[in-house]
């Protein structure tokens, strides 16, 4: 990959990261960006809190877990005067919340590709651009304050709070309400939500514990459903369940998750 031509305006990057091998490739992929300039690394939100204050960086890229802390320490310590734009990377999805969504210009899901990172950082310089304006950076200022305000007091982000799917190369914060329906797709699980569907990074099995407690039932071994999206059910042979969605999608149940389904939904067998 060749590096791209350099830009009228660069970015002064702060890569901060707690493995190695990810800070190199993150440095490597600024440089054929042409012009992100990387001022500075850190491992820890303690590195990175007292490189913002020395190298005032414009854009931040930041793992959501540290070794020994989190993202929100080092967003709890940004200087009000110099907000720089931030990028979030990390391997797990779950870690993700809606403040986030507000705050953030982007989301890097590892393992990313060169070409996702070029995605990134193409946002980067567009709401570089907008932050020349005054008005702009009043605005992008007010978000991040609001996110400050949000996480005031957390030492962590909240379990469970938001599903995170991603669809045409853009990710977006589910509410798990709107989700009627979660497919095994490989390693990975594919949400339906409102008619849309997003790619979750997480496997089946993580995804049935984070929603425990919740309106989700799993009806076959690839396949979970929100009850609170169930139009009807009726019995279908063999023990099966034949369950129509309020989307007018009908699924049929696997007779393994008969008492399962029978103990949510308390029928009688």
């Amino acid at each position: 990959m060749k590096p791209r031509r350099r830009s009228d305006m660069g970015l002064r990057a702060l890569i901060i990261e707690d493995e190695s091998a990810a800070r190199e490739r993150l440095r490597t992929l600024c440089e054929l960006e042409g012009d992100i300039e990387v001022v500075d690394c850190a491992e820890s939100a303690r590195q990175a809190i007292e490189s913002m204050a020395s190298c005032r960086p414009d854009l931040l890229f930041l793992d959501v877990q540290l070794r020994g802390s989190t993202a929100f320490e080092v967003l709890q310590a940004l200087p009000e005067d110099h907000l720089p734009l931030v990028v979030f990377t990390t391997a797990y999805a779950e870690h993700a919340v809606a403040a986030f969504e507000r705050a953030a210009i982007d989301y890097l899901l590892k393992p990313f590709s060169d070409e996702r990172f070029h995605v990134a950082a193409t946002r980067a310089r567009e709401r570089a651009g907008l932050l020349g304006q005054t008005s702009a950076q009043a605005a992008f200022k007010t978000k991040w304050l609001e996110l400050l305000a949000d996480i005031e007091g957390r030492s962590e982000p909240p379990a469970g709070q938001r599903l995170l799917g991603e669809r045409q190369q853009r990710f977006f914060f589910l509410d798990p309400k709107d989700v009627e329906s979660a497919t095994a797709d490989r390693n990975y699980v594919t949400l339906t939500a409102k008619g849309e569907s997003y790619l979750a990074r997480i496997s089946m099995r993580q995804l049935e514990a984070r929603l425990e407690g919740t309106g989700f039932v799993r009806i076959h071994k690839s396949l979970m459903i929100n009850l609170e999206h169930v139009r009807h059910m009726e019995r279908g042979p063999r023990g099966s369940f034949l369950i129509t969605l309020r989307s007018g999608a009908l699924l049929r149940s696997s007779p393994i998750y008969r008492q399962r389904i029978l103990s949510r939904t308390h029928l009688d067998d």
